[in-house]
């Protein structure tokens, strides 16, 4: 086998290899933040006792104060005015007799009234016989649009609608009128909840024009007001319906606002003289502390990282599979206490490594598949381990699988006695450590067994 002189990174090897670092980088973040904060807490410690950061403490803590308090106050002016609107609004809602209209099922009812004064064109005697059919058409407009002052629709709709409630053009809604004066007309027309306070209205209008007859003749000269054309019926009104929705929206703008001022109102926190001294020199310690535990995790990743491409130690057994066609047979317990844990375990799993806890267990494992791949009855043991490792496993070994001769040859790199074992056995396994032999020891020991034994008789055991 040829030198390789490039390194192989596998990303998700290096990242499974970080994660079960995690006891590195939990001493890297806890020294990180000891020494960040130590820090901090040693140079601002003594600003502290400076007169001069003291009185510019002082300066700052009262102009805060000043500024949380105009704050506050403009805030709190906010929230009542919203608070007023908000009621005066609901209060129209609740009264107004608009918002008891449905828009989709409005009772209506229509009269026209033809005005009559006699008027006969006279061009010679235009200045001597003027037309007072527009005057006397509007005064009877006038009877009509003066209905809410005399307090009518009141009186019959239950609610004294424009001066207990100001809304514009609430009388637009229930008594609407406009003239033909050309043809001496004047339309009317009355809106509600049900018929029977349309009836009312309207009845109400009626003796008004009846009553302001007499009136009007006096001033205007003889004329009479007839009724000629009276309807009843329901409509689909959207005019009002936009008036409900706009009435609706601009509820709703105020309540956000109201809650938003409130939130605002209540999150003002008011300036502490502390918030310059030991308290603020505690935050400030905790936050660079939390700062360098960040920065001793992403040290102790570098590290691990480093450590993964420079040194190419033995993680991934598939990879050792992949990299030198050799198989692995197993993992064999050893001293890594490490492998514990459910994470350490899980971790190893995604290496190919099955945990045993029981190294009888392991043998077992380890034995079917000796049979199973190498099927030799003289196995020798070998590799760059101590001698009590490879003899704890030879004897494991020895005692699951007794029909098989084990024996320990030694370190191959530096006893030429191991290398003659070897060569006198008709096969041989390389026990390693797991995450501490280099992958260019193991391919040097590799490549001396592979000079007297075939690949096929060859495999790796890895000690935990």
């Amino acid at each position: 086998m040829t030198e390789q002189n490039t390194v192989e990174i596998n990303l998700m090897d290096m990242f499974r290899m970080i994660l079960s670092r995690w006891r590195a980088m939990i001493v890297g973040a806890v020294i990180g933040g000891f020494l960040f904060g130590m820090f901090t807490l040693i140079c601002n410690y003594k600003s502290l006792t400076d007169p001069a950061v003291i009185a510019s403490n002082q300066e700052a803590y009262e102009s805060n104060v000043e500024v949380y308090e105009l704050s506050r106050e403009q805030l709190q002016a906010r929230v009542d005015s919203l608070k007023d609107s908000l009621e005066q609004q609901q209060y129209i809602e609740e009264h107004n007799v608009i918002f008891r209209i449905d828009p989709y099922n409005e009772f209506v009812e229509s009269a026209t009234f033809y005005v009559d004064t006699g008027y006969e064109v006279s061009p010679e005697l235009t200045y001597q016989n003027p037309d007072k059919t527009s005057a006397v058409i509007n005064s009877y407009r006038t009877v009509v649009q003066r209905i809410d002052v005399n307090g009518i629709l009141g009186e019959y709709l239950g609610e004294d609608i424009m001066t207990d409630n100001p809304i514009k053009g609430t009388s637009y809604y229930l008594v609407n009128s406009w003239t033909e004066p050309a043809n001496g007309l004047l339309f009317i027309f009355v809106c509600g909840t049900d018929r029977g306070s349309v009836d009312a209205v309207m009845d109400a209008l009626e003796a008004e024009i009846q009553a302001a007859e007499k009136d009007y003749q006096t001033i205007y000269g003889e004329h009479t007001i007839t009724l000629i054309e009276n309807s009843k019926y329901q409509k689909i009104d959207l005019d009002l319906l936009t008036v409900h929705t706009s009435f609706s929206e601009n509820m709703e703008t105020i309540r956000e606002a109201l809650t938003a001022s409130e939130e605002e109102l209540n999150s003002l926190k008011a300036p502490t003289l502390g918030q310059y001294g030991l308290r603020a020199l505690a935050k400030k310690t905790i936050r660079y502390g939390m700062i360098g535990a960040v920065v001793g995790i992403v040290a102790t990743m570098v590290w691990v990282v480093l450590c993964y491409v420079l040194q190419e130690q033995m993680w991934s057994l598939r990879e050792v599979q992949r990299r030198y066609g050799v198989r692995v047979l197993g993992a064999y317990p050893g001293k890594l206490k490490a492998l514990q844990t459910k994470l350490d375990k899980r971790i190893a799993r995604k290496f190919g490594v099955n945990v045993w806890s029981d190294p009888d267990r392991a043998a077992c494992y380890i034995k079917e598949r000796i049979h199973l791949e190498i099927k030799e009855n003289a196995v020798v043991l070998c590799g760059t381990e101590e001698t009590d490792i490879l003899s704890s496993v030879c004897e494991s070994l020895k005692i699951a699988d007794p029909e098989v001769r084990y024996t320990i040859a030694g370190n191959l790199i530096l006893s030429d006695e191991a290398v003659s074992t070897v060569n006198s056995a008709k096969a041989a396994i390389l026990v390693e450590r797991w995450r501490k032999t280099s992958l260019r020891v193991l391919q040097e020991e590799l490549e001396t067994v592979w000079t007297v034994l075939p690949k096929e008789k060859t495999a790796v055991v890895v000690v935990l």
